[in-house]
């Protein structure tokens, strides 16, 4: 028998196997139900890899499995007729195959690998089988073509759990842009992260009755699915991951959940909130004011449109504010003790606030990116201001309480801000009772360091600072001149970044070190550096010119 494939016999010796093809220019594959007296019973794995000409491919029924990678990268294959004996298609059996529009898989299979249609790019109409159970992670990625899409009842499970590191994430239908239409199967109890990331045409789906736990379903890295409204959650559900990115306008909670996903906030960053409701009888959280709480302790968790803070609340959670809007000014109860990190994050229309006496630590990013922010009262019990917990509040008006210790410098890693980092119009003054800190040549100074904290366009440097600390000066951009004094050993990291008008600079004799990007995307900085002073990575990288003893840098 002529033929371009070739064969292996099976371990048993009983029958044959396909290897590969023999030569590459093939446009139409038809596999033998019988080779030399034998019954041909498997598609090896890679056996078609990446051949250009095959177009169709006819598997005949005494074949049962198809092995991973078979057809991958077969970029012409456009028809694939199936045997009603296969029962097995391994993974990535199909990936990019990107010009198959088209599948039906016969009932007969009850085993499907992961990524087996995997960036099929025009495909738009697939038919999976009847009785199989288990639909697995990135089966349909990237197919951008698909628009519909039926999951036989049988399917009780979908995609499987986010794994970065050995696998990377990968949704059922994570990147299928033109997706519409989704039938789930009632059998399904879990739903994973990415399983519709990325899917933007998406304008509705019903999560079925059976479901108990969905984690980050409609996000993937930005990519939300922007025209999906929030589905009903089905009356059984207990956990929600995140609802980030997702077109929540009604919110109701169901008394079943028990668990709002990681510091119980699921639904912050959700858009378009306009009410916050939850069924009676839910024992973990309720509504109150247009507010969410968790009832065990009190935590506020979410903040709907013009939401009342309840006078007995006692702990703010990451990012309640989030999607909160209509509230410009807000007075916190005095039954609040801690505020967590990000509370107030990216709350562009707060403009004041006053924090009860009793909070001691304003956590890292509190109120980050809070545009808006004009005036904050701080409690006389406050001692910390963390990491970035101001970071980006252009038109903030602070006084710093007498009994605050620690206001954040920045540290090693980038998620490590300067507390004040990137308040390019900040007002900063310190109360005269404090022994820390105190302000000098409108410079935030630590006394006992002698370390200039945060600085500003106008500010004069105290004879006696020893360290400019990261990020005083970060993106100061009407910052012109600069003369720092003798006595100063350390400029850290990022202390000047992108300050892009800046173009007069003095350095003292004194300097040791220049931290890593100090002096990064001042562009119309030019200066010559002592050899003697250490310079770390991308100190002047963007500068106009930069010379060390008189020898021009990167030329």
């Amino acid at each position: 028998m002529k033929t371009n494939l070739e064969f292996g016999l099976t371990e048993n010796g009983q029958a044959y196997e396909v290897l590969k093809m023999t030569t590459n220019d093939a446009t139409e594959v038809k596999i033998p139900s019988v080779f030399e007296g034998k019954p041909v019973v498997v598609i090896k794995k890679a056996a078609f890899k990446c051949n250009a000409s095959i177009q169709k491919v006819f598997i005949p029924d005494s074949v049962t499995i198809i092995e991973g990678d078979a057809f991958s990268e077969c970029v012409a294959l456009k028809s694939v007729s199936f045997s009603k004996g296969v029962t097995k298609i391994g993974s990535y059996a199909f990936a990019f195959c990107e010009s198959l529009e088209e599948i039906i898989i016969p009932d007969s299979v009850t085993e499907m690998g992961k990524g087996v249609f995997y960036d099929c790019k025009a495909l738009k109409k697939v038919k999976l089988p009847e009785g199989i159970k288990d639909v697995k992670e990135k089966m349909f990625q990237n197919c951008a073509s698909l628009e519909r899409i039926e999951l036989p009842d049988s399917v009780t499970k979908l995609g499987g759990p986010f794994a970065l590191l050995g696998g990377g994430h990968g949704g059922v239908f994570e990147g299928c842009k033109s997706l519409k239409e989704v039938k789930l199967s009632d059998k399904i109890k879990k739903l994973h992260d990415f399983t519709f990331g990325g899917c933007i045409s998406l304008t509705h789906i019903t999560l079925p009755a059976s479901l108990t736990s969905m984690d980050d379903i409609f996000d993937v890295y930005g990519q939300d699915c922007k025209n999906l409204p929030w589905p009903e959650l089905p009356k059984g559900i207990q956990k929600i991951k995140s609802a980030k990115n997702c077109i929540v306008k009604e919110l109701k909670i169901p008394k079943s959940v028990t668990d709002l996903g990681n510091n119980d906030g699921a639904f912050c960053g959700a858009k378009g909130l306009e009410r916050i409701t939850v069924e009676e009888g839910n024992k973990n959280y309720k509504s109150d004011g247009n507010c969410l709480i968790r009832t065990k302790d009190n935590a506020l968790i979410l903040v709907g449109p013009g939401g009342v803070i309840p006078d007995y609340v006692t702990n703010i959670v990451p990012h309640a504010f989030e999607s909160c809007t209509g509230l410009k000014h807000i007075v916190l109860p005095k039954s609040l003790s801690s505020i967590n990190r990000g509370a107030f994050a990216h709350f562009k229309e707060l403009e004041t606030i006053e924090i009860p006496e009793g909070v001691t630590e304003i956590s890292d990013f509190t109120f980050s990116h809070c545009t808006g922010l004009k005036n904050i009262v701080l409690p006389k019990s406050l001692q910390s201001i963390d990491y970035g917990a101001f970071l980006r509040c252009h038109q903030l008006k602070i006084e710093i309480p007498e009994n605050v210790t620690n206001i954040a410098q920045g540290g090693k890693w980038s998620s490590q801000c300067g507390a004040f980092e990137a308040c390019t119009g900040t007002q900063i003054t310190v109360s005269s009772k404090n022994k820390t800190y105190k302000m000098d040549g409108n410079c935030l100074i630590n006394i006992p360091t002698k370390t200039l904290v945060k600085g500003f366009a106008d500010s004069v440097i105290p004879s006696y600072v020893k360290v400019i600390a990261r990020g005083a000066f970060s993106e100061v951009k009407d910052l012109v001149s600069m003369v720092i004094p003798e006595g100063v050993k350390e400029i850290e990291g990022l202390a000047f970044n992108e300050c892009s008008s800046l173009t007069n600079l003095v350095l003292p004799k004194s300097l040791k070190k220049i931290g890593i990007r100090s002096f990064e995307q001042c562009k119309e900085l030019e200066i010559d550096i002592s050899a003697q002073v250490e310079l770390e990575q991308w100190a002047f990288q963007g500068c106009k010119k930069i010379s060390i003893d008189g020898i021009p840098v990167g030329e």
